[in-house]
């Protein structure tokens, strides 16, 4: 969809590619695959093995 919305005709990419990213960040698919992967990017973010996973816990109980 990015590419489409810069090659095709209209001018305004950057209204087309706002509008397609953020129908994108707020699709239940795009929820459900960082809810499913949260441990994982905590672990990206936080490099304390225990405050990894003390935040992965309280944001799995926010999602709940």
């Amino acid at each position: 969809a990015t590419l489409v919305a810069v090659a095709d005709k209209d001018k305004a990419d950057g209204a087309q590619l706002k509008a397609i990213w953020k129908n994108f960040v707020e699709s239940p698919e795009f929820l459900a695959f960082i809810i499913s992967n949260i441990g994982w990017i905590v672990g990206r973010l936080v490099k304390n093995e225990n405050a990894e996973k003390w935040i992965t816990n309280i944001l799995k109980s926010f999602i709940k």
